[in-house]
């Protein structure tokens, strides 16, 4: 039997067998029936996008933004690109890593000596 008959099939069954165990979920079945299961996984990323997106800018991002201050204090060649910047040059992409421009600068010039 080719394996990938196989899968659907058991597919098939995990799904029946969901349905029977709980019937709720058949006006869920129906919608993305009626959608199609790609218009429904996109509308999910969407929604998992959004909050994502929301909780970065109210939690994680003050947090961030007093450490970012403080790396670019100490280390001269530390900022974070633009996008466009990194379309042209990607090598810039270098100094959005904190002391690594230094480092490569300082292994350069010892290996030179």
């Amino acid at each position: 039997m080719n394996l990938k008959k196989l899968h659907w099939k058991i597919a098939t069954l995990v799904a029946f067998s969901f349905l029977l165990i709980n019937p709720e979920a058949v006006p869920l079945v129906l919608y993305i029936d009626a959608i199609g299961l790609e218009l429904f996984l996109m509308l999910l990323e969407v929604q998992f996008i959004a909050i994502a997106g929301y909780y970065f800018h109210v939690w994680i991002k003050p947090v961030l933004i007093p450490v970012y201050r403080s790396i670019c204090k100490i280390d001269p060649y530390f900022f974070i690109p633009t996008k466009n910047v990194i379309k042209k040059y990607p090598a810039m992409l270098c100094h959005a890593i904190p002391f690594l421009v230094p480092a490569l600068v300082g292994v350069t010039a010892m290996s030179h000596s």
